[in-house]
């Protein structure tokens, strides 16, 4: 989910247990591995990789990428969002409510 109202960030839910991450950078790294990632969860939430997802801003937009978009290695898990598959090269610009 991402808001666009003020600060961005992006609100994750592991089975009722939350974690709102800021957008702070130009290109957040999400994921669990403490040296990878700048927007780090939890190391037991194992819905989410450890190289998750690359969330680059846009103008005044971001786009998601699935996992390490620099080396092409996509997530353990993939990112879907409203049931469809975001693709590795291509990304997707998250709307607000998403």
């Amino acid at each position: 989910m991402l808001a666009t109202v003020g600060r961005p960030y992006i609100k994750l839910d592991n089975q009722g247990q939350k974690k709102i991450l800021n957008l702070t950078q130009n290109i957040n790294y999400l994921g669990r591995d403490p040296k990878w990632a700048n927007m780090q969860v939890p190391r037991e939430w194992k819905v989410v990789s450890r190289r998750q997802a690359i969330i680059v801003k846009e103008g005044n937009n971001f786009r998601l990428y699935d996992g390490d978009r620099h080396s092409q290695k996509p997530s353990g898990n993939g990112i879907f969002i409203n049931q469809l598959w975001i693709n590795l090269t291509e990304g997707h610009i998250l709307k607000n409510g998403e």
